[in-house]
């Protein structure tokens, strides 16, 4: 266990180190990225709730075991549900603090701020796996998905901060959060749906969105580069 979270830890200082020097702009603030990781906390609390509640216990099978006593449309609209209640639990909080702010003026400060929430979440959520499932499964996780969470909201701030910074419509934002929740609840299908076919699936969207975060940072920086950021307040 103590592996699981030490290099689940060492995965989080690097990731939050890389974004934050990669920052070709004014500095964040220290407090508003806390902040970001807090809410990340606060949304696991929040999204295990709100799953214990509306999500039925028969609605999907125990990960790594046969589906065919559950209707394949059952367990597609419970993985729905579970990208809606955690990608709605991660973003919007963080929308609501931040998207008024005067230090939210560049593409990629939607990757720095959107990505710690997320990459809070998953490692909490890693650890928690670790701690139900044991040391072995929770270390599979923090190798294999170290970055999917980071990499499911990063879409979804990616999309925010290019609306406010390039002056975009409400459809890229909502073209941001249906990507994530879409590949979000398709991965969960092929882990519960448990057909080699399904988990192929997974493991392509693993691979994807692990790396997103990464591909999307460097777009936004390119972005930032190009166009002139909206001003801080004096």
């Amino acid at each position: 266990m103590i592996i699981v979270i030490g290099l689940q830890l060492l995965l989080v200082i690097w990731l939050i180190r890389y974004l934050v020097r990669g920052d070709k702009g004014p500095r964040e603030p220290i407090t508003a990225l806390a902040y970001a990781g807090m809410l990340g906390f606060f949304a696991v609390i929040i999204g295990s709730v709100l799953e214990l509640f509306i999500i039925p216990s028969t609605a999907l099978p125990v990960p790594g075991q046969p589906a065919m006593h559950i209707g394949v449309l059952t367990i597609i609209l419970g993985c729905i549900a579970i990208g809606v209640i955690e990608e709605l639990s991660k973003a919007v909080p963080l929308k609501r603090f931040i998207y008024n702010k005067g230090y939210f003026n560049e593409v990629s400060d939607g990757i720095i701020y959107f990505g710690i929430t997320g990459l809070i979440f998953g490692a909490l959520e890693n650890i928690t796996y670790a701690l139900t499932y044991g040391t072995e499964v929770g270390l599979i996780r923090v190798i294999t998905i170290p970055f999917m969470h980071a990499g499911f909201t990063s879409i979804i701030g990616y999309a925010i901060a290019k609306k406010k910074v390039l002056g975009l419509s409400q459809r890229v934002v909502v073209t941001g959060y249906l990507t994530a929740i879409g590949l979000h609840a398709f991965y969960d299908f092929g882990l519960f749906y448990n057909q080699p076919w399904s988990r192929y699936s997974s493991i392509a969207i693993t691979f994807l969105i692990n790396f997103m975060i990464f591909l999307l940072y460097k777009r936004a920086r390119r972005t930032d580069s190009q166009s002139v950021p909206v001003p801080r307040p004096v």
